[in-house]
């Protein structure tokens, strides 16, 4: 059974750091993020499409 986890607050300094330690791990991952943030701050965080 494949396993997909959910991160709040994706875009903030601890929540990056964990998407892209999951993203490593080859853990399929969804980023939980306000309508508000800026699009900027997804820089930070590696994407992989599924």
């Amino acid at each position: 059974m494949k396993k997909i986890i959910a991160i709040a607050g994706a875009t903030g300094n601890l929540g990056s750091k964990i998407v892209n330690a999951l993203l490593a791990k080859e853990v399929e991952v969804r980023a939980i993020v306000r309508l508000e943030t800026d699009i900027k701050k997804n820089k930070g965080i590696r994407t992989k499409r599924c």
